[in-house]
Formats: structure tokens, C-alpha cells, sequence
């Protein structure tokens, strides 16, 4: 089965897919990270799969999904499509026109015979061996903060912020073009803003988890300067030990929505006798978590807002730890790797399927978080006595859904 994380998971056995990490289910890693980009053969352009733009012309969105699928399974897997099973990782809130493109690429071009669409939330903690968790997701453009507990999302008490990965990238580079200078001869020396373009050039993302930490809230100490080669122009960017220690604050910022805040409202949108159990198990995955020092500065946050009698945490809340998870392997793809360990459970994945023949007498998805009883027991079969699909019990258990 093969695991595709768009995040996309596919299962011959299983195919796993998380956009856009790819790879077979029961493996350890995604065999490939692809960007989600492909070129039409009919006008020769190239386009993202995933952009605003194309979600709104669905034959065009239809056509570069299916080129974009296909490239996946001839190009990446090496794999016939055929009859073989698919789970797609996707995100909460993904747009029925993207469920629907992806579902219609591959059943009716790849002909493959079940596809799964699991919430990306929900099998991270697949990945931890747990049944409640509070995950928080810190992607490149948002933080997405999501309970679970007893294996059903509390979809009411889903959070999200604008601080994730792109900010800090922002806020890096605009403190380089600040605070930094760059060096060729040792004469030679230069404020980083008279080589704008060549600074701006650079992958930040590099500088960030080549040099950068998240230091402790007590900690104002300064870090050494470091050089960081720039190719393009023969020289070195002298790197502030400033920006090294001090550029991930944004992130905790308490002036906005931070991080922090929006983990304490979905703890306060949870019923009180799950409270205790999902903060007792944090399970924070993404890229944009991965420098050193993260989690413990979270966690001191965490405690601080609670302990602020300003606020209203502080009152509402009686929580007194938070405890964290450390997934195994990379945690920018743990998503990917609950979604290869759930294809490996056949039973499971055979009963939240949507087979080709259904799909076919339909022509949609339902939607889970709002679903049509009528189609979806069309679109679902499960065996008498059978339990209820994840995504079908989590969603009857929340009232409330998040705006897309």
C-alpha cells in the first residue's frame, strides 16, 4: 500500500502519499519529498498543485493532479497503479474541489481500487502508539493545533495561528539585511543591505537550521558570530549571534495570537475530563518545530501564560504539567508515518475506503467534518458489527466546524 502525504500515504500493498512525501506503507521514512509542482503536456506550463488560484478552475486542477499522480507513480515509485490502494494524509481543512481532483485523478487515470483520506492530525498519533494527544502541527505558513482524544479529533477545538516556518524565514531575513555584514578580503567588509540582492538570494531556510536555536525564555545571553559562505558573491555573511538566539521569539510573540495561546484555547474548548489527558501528552510535529530547544521553550511559555493571573487561563484552567512526546524519526514527517503505519492495518483501511466502483455511482466525496449520511453510506460499506470509521464518529462527536 503505498502512503502519499499532501500532505499524501498510497497502499499495492498500500501507497503512502503526505504532499509531498511519498513511500509504501510499513516503511520507516517517505522514499521521496517532492514539491507538489508537474508540467501540462497540452500548454507546456508548470503549475502548483496546490495553489488558491488552480482550486478554482477544476478541469484545469483535474488535469495537473492527474499529470501530477502520475509523475508520482511512474517516475518516483516505479509502481503499476492499478488495483492498489491509496491513503491520502491531507490536512483538516482541505477544499472539497482538492479532495475531489485527487479522488478523480485516481481512480478514473491511475484506475487505483481504494482510496482512504485520513486527517493529518489524527495519525500523528498513530506514530506515538496513543490514543489522545494534543498535536500541534507548525507547517510553513500556519500553526495548527488539534485535540485528540479516544482516536476522535475535537473538531470544535481546532486552533490556528500565522506563526509558523514563513515568519521566522521573514524575520530572519530582514534581521540579516539589518544587523549583518558581509566579508570577502579582510579589508573588504560590508553592511549585508548593500548586497541586498545576493542576501535575499540565500536559502534561508539553510542559515536557519545551520545556525539557529530557540533559547530559553531566562536565557539573554548572546552566542557567538558565525560565517556563513555566500557563493554568489565570493564572500562570507557574518551572522549575529543575535539573530542566531533571538529570531525564533517571533514565534512565542505575546503581543498576537502566539503559539502558546491558541495550544490553551483548544485545551479550553475540550471538554474537562479529557483536559488532563491530551495535555499530558503534547505531540508537536512539523518543520517549523525542528530547532534545538523548541519544546522546552513552548513548555515554558505554556506555564507561564497559565501561571499570568491576567489572564484567563489561569482561572479556567487547572493544569498543572505538560508533558511532550518525541516521535521516532524526523518530526516533519510524522504525519507520513502514522499514515504508513495505519496501512498496514488492511481491516481498518478496507473499512474507511471509497472503492472506484462507488466513486463512479456518486461522482464526489463527502465531506467528513459535515457529512451527508445518505452518501456517505453509500460511498462507506462496512461490515455489520463492524466499529464506525474514525472521521465518521469524530465528526457526529463535535458540533461545530473550522471556516475553509
Amino acid at each position: 500500500m503505498s502512503t502519499l502525504s499532501m500532505r499524501f500515504v498510497t497502499t499495492s500493498s498500500h501507497h503512502v502519499i503526505t504532499c509531498n512525501r511519498v513511500g509504501m506503507s510499513g516503511e520507516p521514512a517517505p522514499r521521496f519529498i517532492i514539491p507538489s509542482r508537474t508540467r501540462l503536456k497540452s500548454s507546456g506550463e508548470t503549475v502548483n498543485v496546490m495553489e488558491t488560484e488552480l482550486l478554482q478552475n477544476a478541469p484545469k486542477l483535474n488535469k495537473a493532479m492527474s499529470s501530477f499522480l502520475k509523475d508520482i507513480y511512474l517516475n518516483y515509485l516505479l509502481l503499476n497503479s492499478k488495483d492498489s490502494r491509496v491513503i491520502i494524509v491531507e490536512s483538516l481543512i482541505s477544499p472539497m474541489t482538492l479532495r475531489n481532483s485527487i479522488a478523480f485523478a485516481l481512480f478514473q487515470h491511475l484506475n487505483v481500487s481504494h482510496v482512504v483520506f485520513m486527517p493529518s492530525h489524527l495519525l500523528c498519533t498513530f506514530a506515538i502508539g496513543k490514543l489522545s494527544a494534543l498535536v500541534v502541527d507548525i507547517g510553513y505558513k500556519e500553526t495548527e493545533v488539534l485535540p485528540i482524544y479516544e482516536g476522535i479529533p475535537i473538531v470544535n477545538a481546532w486552533q490556528a495561528v500565522p506563526f509558523a516556518a514563513e515568519e521566522l524565514q521573514r524575520t530572519v531575513r530582514n534581521l540579516i539585511l539589518e544587523k549583518c555584514e558581509v566579508t570577502g578580503d579582510p579589508d573588504d567588509v560590508k553592511p549585508a543591505s548593500m548586497l541586498r540582492d545576493e542576501v535575499i538570494s540565500v536559502e534561508i531556510e539553510d542559515i536557519i537550521v545551520r545556525t539557529c536555536f530557540v533559547r530559553s525564555q531566562d536565557n539573554d545571553a548572546t552566542p557567538l558570530d558565525v560565517q556563513y559562505p555566500l557563493y554568489s558573491a565570493n564572500s562570507s555573511l557574518l551572522l549575529n549571534g543575535y539573530i542566531r538566539s533571538h529570531s525564533a521569539d517571533v514565534m512565542f510573540d505575546p503581543e498576537d495570537a502566539s503559539i502558546q495561546s491558541a495550544i490553551l484555547e483548544a485545551v479550553l474548548k475540550c471538554p474537562r475530563d479529557c483536559r488532563k489527558k491530551i495535555c499530558e501528552n503534547l505531540l508537536v510535529v512539523g518543520g517549523g518545530a525542528m530547532l534545538p530547544g523548541f519544546n522546552y521553550r513552548l513548555k515554558q511559555e505554556l506555564c507561564s501564560l497559565l501561571e499570568d493571573k491576567d489572564q484567563k487561563y489561569h482561572s479556567k484552567l487547572n493544569i498543572s504539567s505538560f508533558k511532550f512526546h518525541t516521535p521516532p524519526g524526523q518530526i516533519n514527517c510524522t504525519q507520513w508515518l502514522g499514515g504508513s503505519i495505519f496501512g498496514m492495518l488492511e481491516t481498518a483501511v478496507l473499512e474507511r475506503a471509497v472503492t472506484r466502483e462507488k466513486f463512479a455511482e456518486c461522482g464526489r466525496l463527502p465531506d467528513w467534518l459535515s457529512p451527508d449520511p445518505a452518501l456517505r453510506e453509500e460511498l462507506h460499506v462496512v461490515k455489520r458489527g463492524a466499529s464506525t470509521p474514525v472521521m465518521t464518529r469524530s465528526s457526529s462527536a463535535s458540533k461545530s466546524k473550522p471556516s475553509t
